[in-house]
């Protein structure tokens, strides 16, 4: 039997607190987003960046897999 499972190594995220406002951006650059009124949904803004890649790079693997997978036979 084969370990079906994979593993996906999802994007950085730095916050930085400015006054009573949360900013995130991509680590390694300074292109900060609007503005979260709180570390709760600065947080929850990275959850969904990050839940969109995996879902992107699931999908592309399965896409890549139905096109060049080989049929293997039953045994």
């Amino acid at each position: 039997m084969t370990d079906l499972s994979h593993i996906y190594s999802l994007g950085a995220y730095c916050i930085k607190e400015k006054g009573d406002k949360f900013y995130v951006a991509p680590t390694g650059t300074t292109n900060w987003g609007k503005p979260h009124r709180s570390l709760r949904h600065a947080c929850s803004s990275i959850a969904r960046k990050l839940e969109a890649e995996y879902v992107e790079r699931k999908n592309r693997r399965i896409a890549f897999n139905k096109k060049y997978a080989v049929k293997r036979r039953v045994a």
